[in-house]
């Protein structure tokens, strides 16, 4: 049987997104053809592409304009001969994955809905939806532009347990569970454990400089009277370190620290944990689904008393972090690698909406 053909947008490359769709794209190419592109690209695609359906030679038009820039990843298609409708010299995508949700407010994905292809996305960030699907007739247009073409889609796909259960209440249509993974053959513990003086116990956080991070609200203030170390990346997707680096970065410090108001995912904390290091989080996201209190990491209330009071006891307990540490690689081995995560969710999804469930 030939395999359906399914093309995953991202929005950006080097960033959260077009990591998941190359890992998507090696743990399912057995059962499905990938094409991937990020947000700019789709939109020059799709605009260039004739009124009614994709054909053949825009495919290959594009492919060929992105041969020209030396970039591989967009050569690197599976039996491309089965995109196509030899009758009609039509291409068939079954599905297209857009793994961002605010690129349903663009143009280009208005049009692609009218062509009738089937669409889903993924809700990375979900508090900031809420307003939107639970707002008014007097809702501002962008709102309205998303909540109309998200009732376009086959599914909405949540990245969390809390954000699929508050997305089930208000969204009428179809929804499921796609988690974050993380792959630990590229983050793992590479330091030896050493107890060290107090006053050197190290915390990371890595993430954008934004408020809702609680980098100065919480973080630092917490470290500070707690007097522990605290070491930070503070970069996004145009210069992002690395994954190499990364792992060096994470592997630096004892622990690692969260306190966001936003994060649907916190990607950073999966690799962290990857690498041996306990997690002291808020209940954000899919931390508390991750987080075994006291075991593998702590959740604290978004207070910063809670903060300072747990990053007292893990530098003087440092012994039992460490331990922690091993319990949290152990977590990701058995429970949240990206080849248990997309063959479990994703994978199932694809089938069960390309069939029309």
């Amino acid at each position: 049987m030939d395999k359906k053909n399914i093309l995953l947008v991202s929005d950006t490359k080097n960033w959260g997104g077009w990591k998941r769709a190359e890992m998507i794209k090696k743990y399912c190419k057995d059962e499905f053809n990938f094409l991937m592109m990020d947000s700019e690209e789709y939109n020059e695609f799709e605009r260039k592409t004739t009124k009614n359906a994709f054909n053949r030679k825009d495919i290959e038009r594009y492919i060929s304009s992105r041969s020209h820039g030396n970039d591989p990843e967009f050569l690197d298609i599976d039996n491309f001969s089965q995109w196509v409708n030899s009758t009609k010299n039509k291409v068939n995508i079954d599905l297209i994955y857009f793994l961002f949700h605010t690129m349903l407010i663009k143009k280009s994905v208005k049009r692609t809905l009218k062509r009738g292809v089937k669409v889903i996305t993924m809700v990375t960030v979900f508090p900031v939806l809420r307003p939107i699907f639970t707002n008014n007739i007097n809702s501002n247009m962008a709102s309205h532009k998303f909540l109309k073409q998200a009732n376009r889609c086959k599914a909405i796909l949540a990245n969390n347990k809390k954000s699929l259960a508050d997305l089930k209440r208000i969204y009428n249509g179809p929804t499921f569970l796609a988690p974050r993974g993380v792959n630990p053959e590229i983050f793992y513990p590479t330091s030896e454990f050493a107890i060290k003086p107090e006053s050197k116990f190290t915390v990371a956080f890595c993430g954008k400089p934004n408020p809702e991070k609680g980098l100065d609200s919480i973080i630092r203030p917490a470290c500070n009277k707690a007097g522990v170390k605290l070491i930070t990346n503070e970069r996004n997707f145009e210069d992002a370190l690395p994954e190499h680096k990364m792992r060096e970065f994470y592997n630096s410090a004892d622990a690692y620290i969260v306190a966001s108001t936003m994060d649907g995912t916190p990607n950073t904390a999966l690799e962290a944990a990857s690498c041996g290091k306990p997690i002291l989080s808020n209940a954000i996201g899919n931390m508390p689904e991750f987080i075994k209190q006291g075991e593998n990491g702590w959740l604290v209330k978004l207070d910063v008393e809670k903060y300072i009071h747990r990053l007292r006891w893990m530098k003087k307990n440092q012994d039992k972090v460490y331990n922690m540490g091993l319990n949290a690689r152990k977590t990701i081995m058995s429970d949240w690698t990206w080849q248990k995560v997309i063959n479990n969710n994703e994978k199932q999804i694809f089938r069960k909406v390309i069939n029309g469930m």
